[in-house]
């Protein structure tokens, strides 16, 4: 399917390197475009002969996804000015710059030569690249791991190869000095990269479960050890030389455990590769002699479960960190609990030595990073910068509780603060359906500013092109223009778009609603003339008007007799019988009337 079409100017370099020749182009009406679509390549095509004339031999854009709603291709394309090349833009947020070259062979080339990220979603693990760690690996909420450079934080390029969440990953030089990447995903495989060619040399599986946490060999660097979710440990290995002879690297699982009873959460292996540690859900972590995971000791102590696991690297000790809020350091030998530290608020997501073992750094939940000495017990610093999920959380809970007590001007406040368009959508249909003399929109309206308006204008744009909102948006609509004066409206940065994406909608939904009030007409006849609204009424509209249809000679009116106190009601077989005999006295006048005309 194509998503976006670009006309290539006359000038265009892009015509250049296609060896057309600017010439010759002004003298034909043909033209060129690009087109760009779900499959996420870019093809150039001839206006007059309908040809394509370069189409791209593989994608940038990571489409490994069996389902066919979460595809990501490209949505829009344009030239950019001054021969700059040209702007692909992806589904999930992705701007993608090529340029044109002409190779000497005479061949047409397009180049990726920048990548911005829109939006990261969920940081689920990241690890410095390299031994001057000039690259940054990021393992988010995508099949993909994104390597960013680390100078201009840019996306340089992506590994694609998974087919869901790659939700951990170790990084480290081998032997022979190539960068290598071990990922884990929730597709139950682990996958080896090449930094260098920024391709998947190999491919591991066996594991019934999400892979939860992989770890590189710290000396040697030719294995590594994943944990998955089916509760088990696996050793992985390689052949070194098939890593420097580029071919494919086949991974065999050399040793594999059931460590332990729930989820695998974090792993490590000593400096020596002579143990490896393991941390779960179960709230242990256990110590396995390496290669062939046997288990040497236990530690039990955590009232939670472990959510990280590493090795000192001076001393004969691991650090774990704790859903229970504290941090534990073990000997390794008897699996005895030497230091407890307490501080943090809530869950201790990731604990990691520093300085050399003397200091560690611990994160947690609660959005405060702590740095620990060890010899003291004493945390030295605190660093609160990570406080927005936090608050975000205790305005969420600021609105709930504003809408239990009714106070709708706050909570419509409150959810356009933390931009929810779906509570606002429920809030504005609850005011839809009531009848408060004190308009709590209205109130909401006035404190907001300029940049507001433009989102609450956008929400309701959005709501207006559904027909199950549409009368929500109406409802918010007319209580925006009633409440503001037009020169404050006209004032609204990008307001002619908002109003051109809003008139339409809106004249279609009136022109429905007209044509629904004039069904209703019909309705309203039909019921009259079927006696069910008022049949009295009815029944006297239907003898005048057979009245009137049949010409009679002028009368005097009738005069209605009052009735009288004592007499008793007419049954409706008496009425009946007695409208009978009238239409009979009046089929005979009229037929005398005709016979006096004759």
């Amino acid at each position: 399917m194509i998503e976006g079409v670009s006309f290539i100017g006359p000038g265009s370099g892009i015509l250049a390197c296609l060896g057309v020749e600017a010439a010759k182009l002004k003298e034909k009406t043909d033209g060129y475009f690009l087109t760009v679509g779900e499959r996420g390549i870019v093809r150039i095509w001839c206006l007059e002969s309908a040809v394509c004339v370069f189409e791209q031999q593989s994608s940038d854009v990571t489409i490994n996804s069996e389902n066919e709603e979460s595809r990501r291709g490209f949505t829009a394309t344009n030239m950019l000015p001054d021969d700059q090349g040209i702007l692909c833009v992806t589904a999930d947020q992705q701007f993608l710059f090529y340029s044109c070259t002409r190779t000497d062979e005479g061949t047409f080339q397009l180049n990726l030569y920048k990548r911005l990220i829109g939006y990261n979603d969920e940081i689920l693990d990241l690890k410095f690249v390299g031994e001057d760690e000039q690259y940054l690996a990021v393992a988010t909420n995508l099949e993909q791991v994104r390597v960013y450079d680390v100078a201009s934080m840019s996306c340089s390029y992506v590994l694609a190869g998974h087919t869901e969440i790659v939700v951990c990953l170790d990084t480290c030089v081998s032997a022979s000095g190539k960068t290598l990447v071990v990922t884990g995903s929730k597709d139950n495989t682990v996958r080896l990269w090449d930094m260098e060619k920024r391709s998947c040399i190999g491919t591991g599986k066996g594991h019934l479960g999400a892979i939860g946490c992989v770890a590189f060999s710290k000396k040697s660097k030719n294995f590594f050890v994943s944990g998955s979710s089916d509760r088990t440990i696996k050793v992985w290995t390689w052949d070194d030389t098939l890593i420097d002879a580029g071919g494919e690297v086949p991974l065999k699982a050399k040793a594999g455990v059931a460590a332990h009873d729930k989820d695998i959460n974090s792993l490590s292996v000593s400096p020596n590769d002579g143990l490896v540690c393991s941390g779960s859900e179960d709230r242990t972590a256990s110590i396995w002699k390496l290669p062939n995971l046997v288990s040497s000791v236990v530690l039990k102590g955590h009232k939670r479960g472990i959510w990280s696991v590493e090795f000192s690297p001076v001393e004969q000790c691991v650090i774990t960190s704790s859903g229970d809020k504290t941090v534990k350091i073990w000997h390794v030998a008897d699996g005895s609990c030497l230091k407890t530290f307490e501080g943090h608020t809530s869950s201790v997501l990731r604990a990691s030595f520093l300085s050399r073992g003397t200091q560690f750094v611990s994160c947690g939940s609660d959005g405060l990073v702590k740095l620990w000495t060890i010899k003291t017990n004493e945390c030295i610093a605190t660093y609160d910068k990570h406080d927005g999920k936090e608050e975000e959380v205790l305005r969420g809970q600021e609105l709930e509780n504003a809408v239990s007590d009714s106070d709708y001007t706050r909570a419509i406040q409150l959810a356009f603060e933390l931009r929810r368009p779906r509570r606002l959508l429920e809030l504005f249909s609850q005011l839809c359906r009531k009848a408060d003399p004190e308009d709590p929109i209205e109130k909401a309206l006035v404190g907001l500013p300029k940049e507001g308006l433009r989102v609450l204008l956008e929400y309701i744009r959005e709501w207006n092109t559904k027909p199950k909102f549409c009368h929500v948006a109406q409802f918010v609509l007319f209580r925006v223009l009633r409440s503001l004066p037009p020169t404050d409206i006209l004032e609204i940065k990008g307001i002619s778009e908002l109003l051109e994406g809003l008139i339409p909608y809106s004249q279609r939904h009136f022109s429905r609603v007209d044509r629904l009030v004039r069904s209703t007409f019909l309705l309203d006849y039909t019921l009259a003339r079927m006696s069910v609204v008022d049949p009295d009424v009815d029944a006297g509209t239907t003898k005048d008007s057979s009245m009137n249809n049949v010409e009679m000679a002028p009368a005097e009116p009738a005069q209605d007799t009052p009735e009288k106190p004592g007499r008793k009601r007419k049954s409706s077989k008496t009425t009946s019988q007695s409208s009978k005999k009238s239409s009979k006295k009046v089929k005979a006048s009229s037929s005398a009337v005709v016979s006096v005309e004759a």
